[in-house]
């Protein structure tokens, strides 16, 4: 293996706001920032759902992936399984004409086995090929338990982790919702809980606008729409909040970015007990979690923490303990051991190389 190691990251490379590129970018720039690795980075954005311009998107990235495979240590696609059958169905021939070991990371909280037929058989066909699969969530890693896949590591949602964070040591009245605006995230049910909170209290939106119709915080007293935030200015907004509700009930849900930059920004989290969400919010210790489409439950939830500010100061501090499980900063030593390793049992089997091994 040469003394740097040459990294080709596919995924969504797009100032998009949504988690998955947000993710994406995170890893990216951190990957950037190692002086022993040397990153190309080939967007896969946009080709599923472009119309007219997928087959053009598609030709360049297979034109990318085909050109760069040989000078490369490791092939990494970072994708929804939805876009599997779109962007990486050639992917593990490649990876195997080059004697190239491939990784899989999937972003959300679905699993292949919920696409249509045929989309579900080239998933497959992907996932089954990989060296590496890397699953967000331990209800994904179960169900992938059940497959035949080569390797199976969890690699959850992380962002990036001051070193320190001031304690809070007063009271809950500040609220913040951030991600997109779509009906499946529960807003609606959100707007109609904090109507109803004390006169001190307040709910802050941030977020693009998706199918939630445009009058919803028409008329409202406590809830306010404040724009799109850029990625950078996501953990520094929440810090002038004192707890993020986050009310999903989204069918892809996974773990959302928001609730690591909660932690990363020392709040706690009122979630609904939905999908994966109970897995990075521990009801009693990092937040609460509220059944889904539950306008009073949020309400309740909400005015726990007005109310109990000893529960609040116990929260904040739980969240202190949670942020070393979700730094970026854990997550890229991990990924970069997986391409370490990897690259230096190759080459696989391949075409070019007849007596290339496979990874036990």
């Amino acid at each position: 293996m040469p003394d740097k190691l040459r990294i080709m990251l596919i995924g969504p490379a797009t100032p998009e706001p949504g988690g998955t590129t947000v993710s994406f970018r995170h890893l990216r720039h951190a990957l950037c920032s190692q002086p022993q690795t040397v990153v190309t980075v080939l967007d896969s954005y946009g080709i599923r759902g472009s119309g007219i311009r997928a087959p053009l998107r598609l030709l360049r990235l297979l034109r990318g992936v085909v050109l760069g495979a040989r000078r490369h240590d490791v092939i990494s696609l970072h994708a929804m399984p939805t876009a599997l059958p779109y962007v990486a169905w050639f992917l593990p021939l490649i990876a195997k004409l080059y004697g190239k070991p491939l990784i899989y990371r999937s972003f959300g909280g679905m699993y292949y086995d919920e696409l249509s037929w045929p989309k579900r058989m080239l998933a497959r066909h992907v996932l089954r090929r990989a060296n590496v699969v890397l699953l967000q969530t331990r209800e994904l890693m179960e169900k992938a338990a059940c497959d035949r896949l080569r390797r199976v590591e969890w690699f959850p949602t992380a962002r990036p982790m001051p070193a320190e964070v001031p304690l809070r040591t007063g009271s809950c009245r500040r609220f913040a919702y951030v991600g997109h605006l779509k009906v499946t995230k529960g807003l609606q049910y959100l707007v109609r809980a904090a109507e109803l909170l004390p006169s001190d209290a307040s709910l802050d939106v941030y977020g693009p606008w998706y199918d939630l119709p445009r009058n919803a915080f028409n008329d409202c007293r406590k809830v306010r729409y404040r724009g799109v935030l850029d990625i950078e200015e996501v953990v520094p907004t929440l810090r002038n909040y004192d707890a993020l509700v986050f009310p999903t009930f989204m069918p892809e849900e996974g773990h959302s970015g928001i609730i690591p930059e909660a932690y990363a920004a020392g709040i706690p989290v009122i979630a609904t007990r939905w999908k994966a969400l109970p897995e990075i919010v521990e009801d009693g210790v990092t937040g609460l979690l509220v059944e889904p489409q539950d306008s009073r439950a949020l309400l309740d939830a909400m005015l726990r923490l007005y109310d109990d500010a000893a529960l609040y100061r116990r929260l904040v501090a739980g969240t202190q303990a949670k942020r070393k499980q979700f730094s970026l900063e854990e997550q890229v030593g991990h990924f970069l051991r997986i391409c370490r390793e990897l690259a230096a049992m190759a080459p696989f089997e391949s075409a070019a190389s007849p007596n290339g091994r496979r990874p036990q």
